[in-house]
């Protein structure tokens, strides 16, 4: 749109960060996931969720208790409360057998495993961190961080098949105020 000659010249133009101070829109933030080391699998359920979604999910959750994240702001220290996570697929479902699923982020599942891995994930780093400690031996960073912090997380999934009263209930749902402590996260297909 920026040709002129196509398009003709600007009528009025509203910058982003005015848009922000005029309350038109809310200001956001955009978290890029850095996958750092090996994720194992504890549970027979999750077999089907792969590993880079269960580190997806993982660096989801300690993104919004901003674990890593330095700010110079004391009121941002605060767990975010609303999310919007965006997915390549709505499901896997009905994919080809010989399509390697591994990389693929489905909206569906994701949203159907995300409070399960960030369980069995805080109750694998606590049990780590507690052998630690009675082994007499310095616990982690990451055990002394998931002690601290118990972000209790919804995930939920909308897609354009629904109606729109069932949308309409979701955004409800990421519009919400969640209770302390807590985030919900609404889950969808980018495409």
């Amino acid at each position: 749109m920026d040709d002129e000659n196509v398009f003709g010249p600007v009528f009025y133009s509203l910058t982003f960060e005015q848009a922000v101070a005029l309350g038109c829109l809310v200001d956001y933030k955009v978290i890029i996931l850095v996958r750092d080391g090996a994720v194992d699998m504890s549970s027979e359920e999750l077999e089907q969720f792969s590993a880079q979604n269960t580190a997806r999910a993982i660096g989801l959750w300690k993104s919004l208790n901003k674990f890593g994240i330095l700010s110079q702001d004391e009121s941002d220290a605060q767990p975010i409360r609303r999310a919007v996570a965006y997915a390549q697929r709505i499901t896997t479902a009905g994919m080809k057998d010989n399509v390697n699923k591994e990389n693929i982020v489905s909206s569906k599942e994701y949203a159907h495993y995300f409070s399960e891995v960030i369980t069995q994930y805080r109750q694998r780093v606590l049990s780590k961190g507690a052998q630690a400690i009675a082994a007499h031996q310095d616990p982690s960073e990451e055990f002394l961080f998931v002690e601290s912090h118990d972000l209790l997380c919804h995930c939920e999934h909308v897609d354009g098949a629904m109606s729109a009263m069932e949308k309409e209930e979701k955004l409800q749902f990421l519009r919400s105020d969640p209770s302390e402590n807590q985030c919900n996260i609404l889950s969808m297909c980018a495409a």
